[in-house]
C-alpha cells in the first residue's frame, strides 16, 4: 500500500488517471520512461518520480525446486514493482490531497493595508546604522572589529573606515547629518 501523504498533484486528478491508464494499457517497451515523465509533470516536486525509480522493475524470481532455502512463492512477502506501484497510484489518485494555497498573513486577514514598501535612502541609512549599532552593542562585531580589553592593549581597527567600502552610497542623497549619525555609532563609547 502506497503512502500518499508525500504527493501533491499539480494536474487535475482525472487527467492524471486517464494518462496513467493509457500508459499502463499500452504494451510499449518504453512505458517506464513515459511513466517517469508523467509523474514528474503531474506531481509537485520529485518525490513521486524518485519513489517510482527506487522500486525494482520486476519481482525477483523464486524457484520452488531450487536447492536454496527460499520460502515457497505463496509464503513470500508481496514485492512492490514499478508497475504495481504505478497502477495503485493511478487507482488511488483521488485520495491524494490537493495543493492548497497558504493562509494570508494576519494583516491581510484583518483587512489592514500592508506597510508602505517605499523607503527613502536616508531612512534606509538610518535603519542600517541602527542595525550596525545594535549588533556592535550586543558584541556581534567583536570578532571582526576587535573588542577593548583592560588586560590587553591593542590598536583596534577604525570601524568607520572598515565599514565605508561595504556601505553602498547612492548618488549623494545621504544628508551630512545622517552620515555623522552613522559615524557616531561606530566610534567606541
Amino acid at each position: 500500500m502506497i503512502d500518499l501523504s508525500n504527493y501533491e498533484p499539480a494536474w487535475p486528478v482525472d487527467l492524471f488517471v486517464s494518462e496513467a491508464n493509457h500508459i499502463t494499457a499500452t504494451d510499449h517497451n518504453g512505458w517506464v520512461s513515459r511513466a517517469e515523465w508523467l509523474l514528474t509533470e503531474a506531481f509537485q516536486g520529485a518525490s513521486a518520480c524518485s519513489d517510482f525509480q527506487d522500486l525494482p522493475a520486476t519481482a525477483p524470481y523464486s524457484n520452488y525446486w531450487s536447492p536454496r532455502s527460499d520460502p515457497p512463492p505463496w509464503e513470500q512477502a508481496q514485492v512492490v514493482t514499478q508497475e504495481t506501484w504505478f497502477r495503485e497510484l493511478a487507482g488511488r489518485a483521488r485520495e491524494v490531497r490537493h495543493v492548497t494555497e497558504p493562509r494570508p498573513y494576519w494583516p491581510q486577514r484583518q483587512g489592514k493595508a500592508a506597510p508602505n514598501a517605499s523607503v527613502s535612502p536616508a531612512s534606509a541609512a538610518r535603519g542600517f546604522a541602527r542595525l550596525i549599532g545594535e549588533m556592535h552593542r550586543n558584541g556581534y562585531l567583536a570578532e571582526h572589529f576587535g573588542q577593548e580589553c583592560v588586560d590587553v592593549y591593542a590598536d583596534l581597527p577604525d570601524k568607520d573606515t572598515a565599514m565605508r567600502p561595504r556601505v553602498p552610497r547612492s548618488s549623494g542623497t545621504l544628508q551630512d547629518t545622517e552620515r555623522s549619525r552613522a559615524r557616531q555609532i561606530f566610534r567606541p563609547p
